[in-house]
């Protein structure tokens, strides 16, 4: 990936699948070694990537949503609230961008997981509330033989006993 990166111009229409290949391996080699150097070089490519792809464009929304996810991890390894919102923000972009409902799906899990986050951080059920909404709305449509389909409950599982353990 470091090579096709490599010979490609920043203005070349290749570039972006080329820029998440590459912060995808890096965000990877960062879950195995918990090296946050690779991170932090994943999400520059990212946020360059952005630079260059089209605002209504899937791959934008490829790229954002990945980026969401590169900084909702490196918030759980740093604490940097402002990640954290950032996560939120690029996922929220994301939605309209989803091509299918899968990809929508998968964007409102991720979506809520940050929410969840913040709530976890700073109390506001504003944001609980949204995550089960969006968690609802992420299992509705995941087809019943997805192996998704599983952990997306869990997540709401979660949520909810948020929920209670905040009204008692």
């Amino acid at each position: 990936h470091q090579q096709a990166f490599d010979l490609t111009t920043e203005q070349s229409t290749a570039r972006a699948p080329i820029v998440n290949g590459l912060a995808a391996c890096l965000n990877d080699r960062f879950k195995r070694s918990n090296d946050i150097a690779d991170l932090n070089r994943a999400i520059d490519l990212w946020t360059g990537g952005l630079k260059v792809v089209p605002a209504g464009s899937q791959d934008r929304g490829m790229i954002l949503a990945n980026l969401g996810e590169a900084l909702r991890q490196r918030y759980e390894a740093t604490g940097d609230i402002q990640d954290l919102n950032t996560a939120i923000a690029n996922f929220q972009q994301t939605l309209p961008l989803a091509g299918g409902p899968a990809t929508r799906a998968s964007r409102l899990n991720g979506l809520a997981i940050s929410q969840m986050n913040r709530f976890a951080r700073n109390g506001d059920p504003a944001d609980l509330e949204q995550a089960i909404t969006e968690l609802q709305e992420s299992i509705k449509l995941t087809p019943d033989s997805s192996s998704e389909l599983f952990l997306r409950l869990n997540n709401l599982a979660i949520a909810m006993h948020y929920q209670i353990r905040r009204a008692s």
